[in-house]
């Protein structure tokens, strides 16, 4: 059978045709403007994700840098802390103060030791009449007074921080700012 077009179908068929084309083109432009928005979104976020991998590493390398720093910190301190350990068990330099060949007192430093003699309300000490270091023996009972320093074995961290009896620079003890103890 023989399909007879006319004229009038044939237009018809034409505009639809033209219709869709124009629809076409436009779904096609569409498409080409969403595919070059979602390339640019693309390459954006790619953009973001290598700068953040950037960062990320960045951040690695610092922390890589600041654990090295603590280690030799710690490697430090655990040096530092055995030597202080080292100081600690080991013995201790006290200068003794004899007035008339007796114990008077036990001090940290020997300035502290001349300065209780020098402010003896008794008896005190010529300050220009200190003479160098002799043995015990030979320093005679008439002399006055006399230094003699003395290596004590410290005692136990947990009994006390200096040697008991040792005089520093508090107030009320051979050394201090106001006299006080024994003697003066």
């Amino acid at each position: 059978m023989i399909r007879i077009v006319t004229a009038r179908r044939l237009r018809e068929t034409e505009g639809r045709l033209t219709g869709a084309r124009a629809r076409a083109q436009k779904a096609e432009t569409r498409a080409d403007q969403l595919t070059d928005r979602a390339v640019a979104d693309l390459a954006a976020a790619s953009e973001r994700a290598e700068a953040a991998e950037r960062r990320a590493a960045t951040a690695r390398w610092d922390a890589e840098l600041a654990r090295a720093a603590l280690e030799d910190v710690r490697t430090e301190a655990a040096g530092w802390r055995g030597e202080l350990e080292a100081v600690l068990r080991g013995p201790v330099v006290v200068v003794v103060l004899l007035h008339r060949g007796r114990l008077h007192s036990v001090h940290a430093r020997e300035e502290d030791a001349r300065r209780t003699a020098e402010s003896d309300p008794v008896a005190p000490a010529d300050p220009g009449g200190w003479t160098g270091w002799k043995p015990l023996a030979e320093a005679p009972k008439e002399t006055i007074w006399c230094l003699r320093r003395v290596s004590v074995q410290r005692p136990a961290p947990s009994a006390h921080d200096t040697p008991t009896g040792v005089h520093g620079v508090p107030a009320g003890v051979h050394g201090g700012p106001v006299g006080g103890g024994r003697d003066g």
